[in-house]
């Protein structure tokens, strides 16, 4: 058993949600990888695969974002 690492395969199918993170939107699924979009046009902009970023064990494309 591993912990603190992902054994989901890397995917940029992202449709589940979409959020506003700052200035940008993301569209998240349940995977380490967000997609930065263009709200306008539904292009994608930059993947971020969040467990280079962090030590996540676990992930949401159902947020609960509040203001700093």
């Amino acid at each position: 058993m591993s912990f603190g690492k992902s054994n989901v395969p890397p995917t940029d199918n992202t449709v589940v949600s979409v959020y506003p993170i700052s200035n940008s939107y993301y569209a998240l699924t349940e995977t380490p990888r967000i997609n930065k979009i263009d709200p306008n046009k539904i292009d994608l902009l930059e993947c971020v695969d969040l467990s280079k970023k962090f030590e996540v064990v676990m992930y949401t494309s159902h947020p609960e974002i509040t203001r700093d």
